[in-house]
């Protein structure tokens, strides 16, 4: 089975985005443990890491910053 490579090269900012989303699966599960039940915990590590994302994700967007070469998204600052 070939290896999955990322559709777009490798930069700075794609390295950036994939250690914040990495970041963002180990460290949620741990920061909300102290706060939520069983059940809120199960679902914290790959519902939180996406949260995350969208986090990032909004903002890359606002600063005009977003990795996609056909997205472009004018920031309103």
């Amino acid at each position: 089975m070939k290896m999955m490579t990322p559709p777009h090269p490798i930069t700075p900012l794609s390295l950036s985005f994939m250690f914040h989303f990495y970041l963002s699966f180990f460290f949620f599960p741990h920061l909300h443990n102290f706060f939520f039940t069983w059940k809120r915990k199960t679902f914290s590590t790959v519902h939180g890491s996406l949260h995350m994302l969208g986090h990032v994700h909004t903002h890359l967007l606002l600063r005009n910053r977003h990795p996609h070469p056909n997205i472009h998204i004018k920031s309103h600052y």
